[in-house]
């Protein structure tokens, strides 16, 4: 009953006109009358004005008004999701993906699987994955989180250890691992401060006791050139290393800190998946099920 109440008050805000709303709702003008009285009633609080026989919202009404939008709003997007979850001829998928190169091996390998769904993909930051997601823009996202949300639900991919980008004439290059402190001394290609690699980065220095000298901020792709061409040394992931391998660069594993870096998969919370979700987040768990060490990397990329 509550429903049919906010339903009745909607159109009659509208409409602020009783005869014309309940013609509309196919119901009496006394049925309209009495269901909004006793919504009124119900919630303590009158919503509408009342002069003659002329009806106005108040500042009130317009205020409850703007969140019984919002009820039949989410009440629209559910009736979409089970739509498409019922749907199983539904064959798109929208990614976002914090670095798109590192996990375009998982996308391929889906795809040759499944050539008749449609993937498209954007490259977004952790910190912007809750709202890419809750705002339905994507169906799923892949990369770190920085920060868990109840609005997002997230099952763990896999773990990636980090290494020390170095050119082959740096005097660290000889060495198979290194403890993180060891390179105190050099300069470091930084990421923006504010991208989650740059911030993973930032604890790990932390953790070895130490301010890096900071050489260069710059993005992914100026600080691989940055590092080839000895301007200095630079963090990143085991799996990023091993996707791209660069004859210039040496990676060197990282001992201590001995810290990996966890990967999710990651989608709005409650949301029911349609057909072609649940057979790709199937398929991720599985591609990566064996992704338990790096050196299955190195073995298979």
């Amino acid at each position: 009953m509550f429903l049919l109440q906010l339903q009745y008050f909607r159109e009659l805000a509208y409409e602020q006109h009783v005869s014309r709303t309940a013609e509309k709702l196919h119901i009496s003008q006394p049925a309209l009358s009495m269901t909004i009285k006793k919504l009124e009633d119900d919630i303590g609080i009158q919503l509408f004005d009342r002069v003659g026989r002329s009806i106005k919202l108040n500042q009130y009404g317009e205020i409850y008004l703007d969140y019984v939008e919002k009820v039949f709003s989410d009440l629209n997007n559910g009736l979409c999701e089970v739509q498409k979850a019922a749907n199983s001829k539904s064959k798109e998928l929208r990614m976002g993906l914090l670095s798109p190169y590192v996990w375009q091996d998982l996308i391929d390998a889906f795809s040759c699987n499944n050539p008749d769904i449609s993937i498209s993909q954007i490259s977004i930051e952790s910190s912007e994955a809750a709202k890419y997601l809750t705002l339905g823009e994507i169906d799923f996202y892949i990369g770190a989180l920085d920060h868990f949300s109840d609005m997002i639900s997230y099952t763990s991919l896999y773990e990636d250890k980090m290494v020390l980008m170095v050119n082959p004439k740096n005097h660290l290059a000889n060495k198979n691992c290194i403890n993180l402190v060891d390179a105190k001394n050099e300069k470091f290609i930084m990421l923006p401060y504010n991208s989650s690699l740059q911030k993973f980065n930032n604890f790990l220095f932390n953790l070895s006791g130490f301010v890096p000298i900071v050489a260069l901020e710059c993005d992914y792709s100026l600080r691989e050139a940055m590092v080839t061409n000895n301007y200095g040394v630079s963090l990143t992931t085991k799996r990023s290393s091993l996707i791209a391998p660069n004859p210039d660069i040496v990676a060197l594993d990282i001992d201590y800190p001995d810290i990996k870096r966890s990967i999710y998969i990651a989608w709005k919370s409650g949301r029911i998946m349609y057909t072609s979700m649940q057979d790709f987040y199937n398929f991720a768990l599985d591609y990566y099920s064996s992704y338990n060490n790096v050196e299955y990397f190195s073995q298979n990329l």
